[in-house]
């Protein structure tokens, strides 16, 4: 069940100084640019992970001339209360006590969408590897951990090319195991996400573009192949890592670089059409991660009986009403937050809660 109220307080965050209760859900929140939209969603956010997804520098996020920045929230019926501290850095207390981002993150799992995030994935792999890991984030217990001990291995890796070391060399046995272990590992929970997550995102598409099948996989980095289906057991995985990697050998002692494992996978969607990212229009593509996200808290409420909070910024930028009079009929029983910069959607009797931001301070309308 979705937590029935938010009681949140914020002070100094950015420009935002409000207290406010969430009563239903999902709740709408519409303002002008520059009015604090996502400052607020920022705010949340780092109540959960710790850091902003706009910048690395905890200071930016107090407000000028205070010196420090608060975010409080109380869960009803749960009782959970959450507080978040930054002055040089973000201190996070649970129930009144000081606690790690690590625990925050298990019991306020949150997930953001908005602003580059919703240009940057259709144009770039990188961002929609990124889009993989931190969903499969929410689902794998210790992926988070996995992939940093693969990044380890990977620059221990482009170290050894640069320093001209053969395959084969004593010194290229170590590594040689512990990279082809670890991308197995990442491959296998990309894999794993997909299977359980495509028909999800394939049911929410078509009921915002019924004529317009798609069809989702993971390619595998630096081969090209129809995806992970065709790997179907360890022993094949292996010899086909190991095999790649002798291929590979000359052009990436050329280059110095790693040419080769997770780190170049790529999230491909196929559509009549061809490639769904160069040929897709902005709306179908955030129709496409809007279907993602329902997806993929589904998934965890399956999968591990809970919900996410997720936060969508300037979510109907590209979308026209009638799609998202549609995808707000999804929104039941979800704690989903929206923010737009159409002021319609304060008029129009929609199933969720209307508040109006401006600068910085949220009103229920």
């Amino acid at each position: 069940m979705t937590d029935k109220k938010w009681e949140i307080h914020i002070s100094h965050f950015r420009n935002i100084q409000t207290d406010l209760c969430f009563e239903r859900w999902p709740v709408l929140v519409s303002g002008k640019n520059g009015s604090g939209k996502t400052s607020f969603l920022e705010a949340l956010y780092t109540l959960s992970n710790g850091r902003s997804f706009r910048t690395r520098n905890p200071r930016l996020l107090i407000q000028r001339s205070k010196k420090e920045a608060r975010v409080e929230l109380l869960r009803v019926p749960e009782g959970d209360s959450l507080r978040l501290v930054i002055v040089k850095n973000p201190r996070v207390f649970y129930q009144n006590k000081a606690a790690t981002f690590r625990t925050v993150r298990k019991v306020f799992p949150v997930f953001y969408l908005g602003g580059r995030f919703w240009e940057l994935i259709p144009m770039q792999p990188a961002w929609r590897r990124r889009l993989l890991d931190d969903s499969i984030d929410r689902i794998v217990e210790g992926y988070r951990a996995l992939k940093r001990r693969f990044h380890h291995v990977r620059e221990q890796r482009i170290r050894m090319l640069q320093r001209g070391i053969q395959l084969g060399d004593p010194e290229d046995e170590t590594w040689l195991q512990t990279f082809i272990e670890h991308a197995i590992m990442v491959w296998r929970a990309r894999a794993y996400l997909i299977r359980q997550i495509k028909k999800g995102i394939q049911f929410y598409w078509r009921r915002m573009f019924p004529s317009l099948e798609i069809d989702i996989r993971v390619t595998f980095g630096g081969i090209e192949s129809r995806g992970y289906e065709v790997i179907v057991d360890e022993k094949t995985q292996w010899d086909r890592v190991l095999d790649y990697l002798v291929v590979s050998r000359d052009k990436e002692y050329e280059k110095g670089q790693c040419l080769f494992g997770p780190h170049r996978d790529d999230l491909e969607v196929v559509s009549p059409y061809g490639p769904f990212w160069e040929t897709a229009s902005a709306g179908q593509v955030r129709a496409f991660l809007l279907s993602w996200v329902l997806a993929l808290d589904d998934m965890l409420q399956r999968l591990r009986d809970k919900r996410m909070s997720i936060f969508l910024d300037d979510f109907d930028a590209e979308l026209d009403a009638e799609r998202v009079k549609e995808w707000f009929s999804f929104l039941d029983d979800r704690r989903v937050i929206v923010t737009t910069h159409r002021s319609i959607w304060l008029r129009h009797k929609g199933p969720y809660q209307p508040f109006e931001i401006r600068r910085g301070k949220i009103t229920q309308i």
